[in-house]
């Protein structure tokens, strides 16, 4: 018999059933995922994407209370691994206590583990308990393969702890291990400016930017240098940076109008009209014939609504540029 000649309460069970199967197969895929993530977790606990789809696949048939659960039964009668997981599934709860207390599990079955030292270590900072992290990272920091994030973290807690002056001892010789790895000290540099360190973020990243040889990549890390110093509010030092770099840079260049730009940023942040004007003036008389300038000075005399002499300033620029 067709579907079409089914009688209707048939039919009714058939679709319902069809439904059942459906959901049935979903539930079985979805568990099905979680195992294979949880298998892969295993192997990596602190994977944060892996976590994160793990996570994902339970919650599509389960609640977070019994992912919990099972977290918990695995790790009472699983080995270091387990306890591991559980660390980061406590840690991503918030429970950073909790976390640490199953990385201790997690030691007592693997007590010379360096990768557990760090997890740890990573749990206590997050939980503010800086001194047991250090503890961690000492130990951590000479297994070779874990010595550059351990490095770089022991700095970065170090400064969280008020000990600036051993946070910049901590990352230059993390520094001196890599000599080569230029992004890894612009990557310091940025940690020093989050930790609010910025007189040590300007020194590192002049002292990047004079080993620099190339003189474009050299231009862009003096740049860097003086956005630090507007940030930490040595403004005269930043524009006396911006002058050099100006000076460096070629006509109509994107490193000329780069440095233009920040520069109308500077003077803009505190409505510095009357200081843009003078800055641009001394500018023009040292630089005549970059056409750059006028243009800026001209658009910031239409700024502050001196109409008339922005006029004349945009006509000095069709003098120099009458197809513009």
């Amino acid at each position: 018999m067709g579907i079409i000649n089914m009688p209707r309460m048939k039919l009714g069970y058939v679709i319902l059933g069809g439904m059942a199967v459906t959901a049935l197969h979903a539930q079985v895929d979805a568990e099905g995922k979680a195992d294979r993530y949880h298998a892969m977790l295993l192997k990596k606990p602190e994977n944060a994407v892996v976590f994160g789809r793990f996570v994902d696949a339970w919650l599509e048939t389960g609640e977070m209370a019994g992912l919990k659960t099972f977290l918990e039964e695995k790790a009472k009668a699983g080995k270091s691994e387990d306890w591991r997981l559980l660390a980061v599934f406590r840690s991503h709860s918030g429970d950073e206590v909790g976390a640490i207390a199953a990385l201790d599990e997690a030691l007592k079955a693997m007590p010379d583990d360096a990768s557990v030292r760090l997890a740890r270590a990573k749990a206590a900072g997050n939980a503010l308990r800086f001194d047991q992290a250090l503890k961690d990272l000492d130990l951590a920091v000479k297994d070779p393969a874990l010595a550059l994030e351990a490095g770089t973290l022991r700095g970065k807690f170090l400064a969280r702890s008020g000990r600036s002056d051993l946070a910049v001892k901590a990352w230059k010789e993390v520094i001196a291990a890599h000599p080569n790895d230029q992004g890894l000290v612009e990557d310091l540099i940025d940690l020093e400016i989050g930790e609010g360190m910025m007189e040590e973020a300007v020194a590192t990243a002049r002292e990047l930017a004079e080993k620099t040889a190339d003189p474009y990549q050299k231009a862009l890390r003096r740049l860097r240098v003086a956005q630090i110093l507007a940030q930490a509010g040595k403004k005269e030092d930043s524009l006396k940076e911006l002058r050099e770099v100006f000076a460096a840079s070629a006509e109509d260049s994107w490193l000329e109008r780069e440095v233009l730009a920040q520069v109308g940023g500077i003077f803009g942040r505190e409505e510095d009209t009357g200081g843009l004007k003078e800055f641009y003036n001394k500018l023009r008389e040292d630089y005549p014939r970059r056409v750059g300038v006028k243009k800026e000075a001209a658009k910031s005399l239409m700024a502050s609504g001196e109409e008339n002499e922005a006029i004349e300033m945009f006509r000095e620029v069709l003098k120099v540029l009458p197809g513009n």
